[in-house]
């Protein structure tokens, strides 16, 4: 059947015995310190120390004193160590000092002295007091070979003065040795062979010269007492000359000069730039020169040339070469990419002109035709150049014998070139070949001709008989 519900809960029972202690959990963190307590009582004295060692005692005679009652200790001033009067047992001169003075010993006292009225002294081993030769003054200047006083900062006696700090902080040379100095030297450094002091040696110099704007430093040479200044670089320039003390240019040579290697630029030792580099050659005062360099005359950068450069300005260009095109070109011609070899004027030489020809160079080699008929078209021609016209093309006053470009181009093309300007030249040579092919095929006619000449001659014997024998019969004919 259904089940029924549940009853009342019962009465709850006797607690049971406890159970045995579980494990004990972790420790926890440490909690806030607590106020501070109050101060306790003071303890109880402690027993007295044994007895320490006595005090110092003074000793008579140290010019120390000991006070054990008053735990003072002080120095007498009536003795020998320490004394307002005296300094090493020594007495100090009564003569109060000034500023910047310092006591010094003149043999009886401690006195007050100025130091630039007496130097520090370094002596020689073998001089004496009186004799000393290196002073070192208080003002910081130092004198070498001489006990004089000096306004220099190293002065340096004997024939030569080293001048410092004037302007600036630096080092100048003054050399005033007799015979080797300019009138108006500033200062320089002098090498002497030993014991041949201005006889034999050189040195570098500045000079500012009497009557001029120049400051020079000079490089110089004194041979047998002669000087001779060898190099000068004017500061205010900055062109040094060798072999002149003038330069008018940043580097200017009189004399041979001999390089292994010179590099010329235009300011970039590497890249392309279009700055003119040049070398050039001075005839005379008129500026008549040659000059061999890079763009010159703003032709470009890639163009080395040699040109005659007159007094009046007029440029002849001797030759020239192009890199990008690898032109060259020859007495005002400009190089270009359709001439790798171009003169203007006329070309000769001793031996013949030899042109590449193998056959290993050579592709599609076919031969050529019609050569006679293309003869037969051109037509030589006689004229003069103008030269009036074309100036710069230096042409030949000679009367010519040619072709004329424009016909041969329309004949034979191959043997016509176009310049950048539309000017046609004639290659001659490219003409050789075809006159070759015609003068062949007008033998093979000629060939022709006499093989049919000779076989009319021979029919003209044949006939030449059988009209004798005609004339024969005639002639019997006409007696019977």
């Amino acid at each position: 059947g259904l089940t029924g519900s549940n009853g009342v809960d019962g009465a709850v029972g006797a607690t049971g015995p406890q159970g045995t202690d579980g494990a004990a959990g972790p420790k926890g963190d440490i909690g806030l310190t607590g106020p501070a307590g109050t101060n306790g009582i003071d303890g109880p004295k402690g027993d007295k120390g044994d007895t320490g060692n006595p005090a110092p005692v003074y000793t008579a005679g140290t010019g120390i004193n000991v006070d054990n009652t008053a735990h003072v200790i002080s120095a007498l001033n009536t003795t020998a160590l320490w004394n307002a009067n005296q300094l090493q047992g020594r007495p100090i001169n009564a003569v109060a000092p000034t500023n910047n003075q310092v006591l010094t010993w003149d043999g009886s006292n401690w006195t007050p002295a100025s130091t630039n009225a007496e130097p520090w002294r370094v002596t020689g081993t073998a001089n004496e007091a009186n004799s000393n030769t290196q002073d070192i003054y208080q003002t910081g200047n130092i004198s070498i070979g001489t006990s004089a006083a000096t306004a220099y900062r190293l002065n340096v006696f004997g024939g030569h003065q080293l001048i410092s700090g004037i302007v600036a902080p630096r080092l100048n040379f003054l050399s005033n040795g007799p015979g080797n100095t300019d009138a108006n030297s500033q200062g320089g450094i002098s090498f002497w062979e030993a014991g041949a002091e201005n006889t034999w040696g050189g040195g570098l110099e500045f000079n500012s010269p009497a009557g001029t704007a120049a400051n020079r430093l000079d490089i110089y040479g004194v041979s047998s007492s002669v000087k001779k200044t060898i190099a000068s670089f004017d500061v205010q320039t900055g062109k040094l000359g060798i072999g002149t003390i003038t330069p008018g240019k940043e580097l200017d040579i009189k004399g041979v000069m001999r390089s292994q290697n010179l590099i010329i630029d235009a300011g970039l030792y590497s890249g392309n730039y279009s700055s003119t580099s040049e070398i050039d050659f001075i005839r005379n005062a008129a500026n008549d020169r040659w000059i061999l360099g890079s763009s010159l005359n703003s032709r470009g950068n890639n163009t080395f040339e040699f040109i005659h450069l007159t007094g009046t300005g007029t440029i002849e260009r001797i030759f020239a070469y192009d890199y990008t095109t690898k032109g060259f070109a020859i007495n005002n011609a400009n190089p270009s990419s359709t001439y790798k070899f171009y003169v203007n004027g006329t070309a000769g030489g001793t031996s013949a002109w030899a042109n590449a020809s193998d056959r290993r160079y050579k592709k599609d080699i076919l031969p050529i035709t019609n050569a006679l008929n293309k003869i037969k078209k051109m037509q030589g021609v006689g004229y003069n150049w103008r030269t009036d016209d074309f100036k710069n093309m230096d042409f030949d006053k000679k009367h010519q014998l040619g072709v004329i470009a424009q016909d041969i181009e329309k004949i034979i093309p191959e043997a016509v070139t176009k310049d950048k300007k539309g000017y046609l030249s004639v290659s001659y040579t490219t003409l050789i070949p075809v006159l070759i092919e015609a003068i062949k095929e007008q033998q093979i006619q000629i060939s022709s001709r006499d093989k049919r000449l000779k076989i009319l001659e021979e029919v003209q014997k044949k006939q030449q008989v059988e009209l004798d024998d005609l004339k024969e019969l005639v002639k019997q004919a006409i007696k019977k």
